[in-house]
């Protein structure tokens, strides 16, 4: 039995280490750390228990026991802390940080235990006959401290997990919940091996936390829920008129719009088998038509990409059957539909760009009410013969198209910096200045094949110049006045208004009338003085889209 019990330790150490260097290898995120330093604490617990095994005296043997607690110690905060970030659960975060300091005097009890008895009042040394070692102990006050410690955050795991299950319920972020509430349910059934001594003298805890800790990690790795399950959480796509998938990378369907419910027969999804070949083959179509119970759609397909790997794709499929039925003149026909794809590549780029907002805690509204803002300034410009060089219908145009894509840079910066409640540092705020960069290199590549040149160019200049000023004091370059494209220039007035009357998570909103008070205030620093004089005269337009 002896031989069994140390080929499980050392397995699970050698699968644990190899899940370590996994994680390791995915994006790096605030998830992504608490399971690398789960993995890590559990690793650490396993390799003092196998040395406590395998010791041959009370002195190696004691070392070893400090050892694990080196890991054991701080297993149940860390699992705890996860499922609150995980769940995105609101919690005092000085008293998560008075826990650890608690656990960390508990550790430190446990390793200076030689010196007094508040953890351990007696130590005993044991060598089985068969070769197996290990200590037999009479705990003391702080000991039962810790237990009950540990119990109170598997109660508040069990609680959490079964609530985001019933509210995620027949989701793959359900599924999760409920893996995470059975995970959390095996150190109640190892304690209850340990009081009933079925496996004496092995410690059966050890066992319950690697299968729980791999079981949970292989589960959460395995579907990456915080990369793309809150892509998929915006609420704007029930409300398209093309069918909407968003998948994983494993062509599993996250999330689908309720026109795909109306539209496409439940048969397609019975299987996981099935459904994944069903998405394969719409990924093979992008860009074509495709045939689906005598109806015909175009496909469009976008990758979303983090750095280099593509962790899903959004899939639309855009009805075309009314369109081709009632099309008898080619002509007609090959420009209905150029017209459809061009709406369908604005709708795909407006609802990627709501997307990003989301996960700056911005609502979709603030993607439409910049673009309109955007268009209205342009169009009072025009009216009042200001920049009649370069403003045109066109122009105008294009400019309220390109303007959902002045903030798609954000998608490469932490959510740990977006969603932080409160100022940033010095360091934080370096760091969100990258997206005006960010965000230019981004439209090159996702915009690469598009052929208006204009277009092209006034989406990476509004993306890179907004957060620039007329007074030069900007970034990401410093530019002044009329360095700056007029576009970035139309776009920071309508970014900041709306910045300035929207809620955030670490602001109220302002008036109307505060907000153009700090426009004015703001008016051939920040501005340039002829937007701000040209938006406080379309006052009463604007006031009805800030509504």
């Amino acid at each position: 039995m002896f031989d069994i019990f140390l080929l499980v330790q050392i397995m699970g150490i050698i699968i644990l280490a190899g899940a370590i260097v996994f994680v390791i290898t995915r994006k790096k995120t605030m998830e992504q750390s608490l399971l690398l330093a789960i993995g890590v604490a559990v690793l650490v617990n396993l390799l003092g228990y196998l040395a406590e095994m395998t010791s041959k005296s009370e002195e190696a043997a004691l070392m070893a026991v400090k050892m694990s607690y080196l890991g054991k110690c701080f297993i149940c905060w860390l699992m705890l802390y996860f499922i609150l970030i995980y769940y995105k659960c609101r919690y005092p975060k000085r008293l998560m940080f008075f826990m650890l300091g608690v656990h960390m005097f508990i550790y430190i009890c446990i390793y200076t235990c030689q010196c007094h008895s508040l953890y351990y009042i007696d130590v005993r040394f044991i060598e089985e006959s068969n070769g197996f070692a290990h200590l037999e102990l009479k705990h003391g006050f702080i000991y039962y401290l810790h237990m009950f410690i540990a119990y109170i955050y598997e109660c508040f795991i069990l609680f959490l997990s079964m609530r985001h299950f019933i509210r995620n319920k027949g989701t793959v972020e359900g599924k999760i919940a409920l893996i995470a509430f059975i995970v959390a349910l095996l150190p109640l059934f190892a304690s209850i091996s340990e009081i009933t001594n079925i496996f004496q003298p092995y410690d059966i805890m050890d066992l319950a936390i690697l299968l729980g800790t791999f079981t949970f990690a292989y589960y959460v790795l395995k579907y990456r829920l915080y990369e793309t399950v809150d892509i998929g959480k915006d609420t704007i796509v029930d409300r398209l008129s093309e069918m909407m998938f968003i998948t994983n990378s494993n062509f599993e369907i996250l999330y689908s719009n309720n026109i795909v419910k109306e539209k496409i027969a439940d048969n397609i999804f019975n299987t996981n088998k099935i459904q994944r070949e069903f998405i394969k083959k719409l990924i093979s179509l992008d860009g074509r038509q495709y045939e689906l119970d005598g109806r015909f759609y175009d496909v469009n397909v976008e990758e979303m990409k983090r750095f280099k790997n593509v962790n899903g794709y959004i899939i639309m499929l855009n009805d075309i059957t009314d369109h081709i039925k009632h099309s008898n003149n080619l002509e007609v026909m090959v420009s209905q539909k150029t017209n459809q794809i061009e709406r369908m590549k604005q709708n795909t780029i407006t609802n990627f760009a709501n997307i990003i907002e989301l996960r700056d805690d911005i609502t979709g509204m603030h993607v439409k009410r910049t673009s309109e803002y955007v268009r209205m300034l342009a169009t009072a410009l025009k009216e009042r013969g200001i920049y009649s060089d370069i403003i045109t219908d066109e122009y105008i145009e294009k400019l309220a198209n390109a303007a959902p894509l002045h903030d798609v840079g954000k998608i490469t910066i932490s959510d740990v910096i977006l969603k932080k409640d409160g100022a940033l540092d010095a360091a934080e705020f370096e760091n969100i200045k990258q997206h005006t960069v960010e965000g230019r290199k981004l439209i090159e590549q996702v915009l690469r094949d598009e052929t208006d040149e204009e277009y092209l160019e006034m989406a990476k200049n509004m993306a890179y110049c907004h957060h620039e000023k007329w007074d030069g004091t900007g970034y990401p370059e410093g530019r002044h006045g009329e360095e700056i494209p007029l576009c970035a220039r139309i776009m920071a007035v309508a970014d900041v208004f709306d910045a300035l009357t929207s809620k955030r998570s670490y602001k109220d909103a302002l008036s109307v009338e505060e907000a153009f008070d700090i426009m004015l205030d703001s008016r051939g620093s920040h501005f340039e003085a002829i937007l701000v004089d040209v938006f406080v005269d379309i006052e009463k337009d604007v006031r009805k889209i800030c509504a």
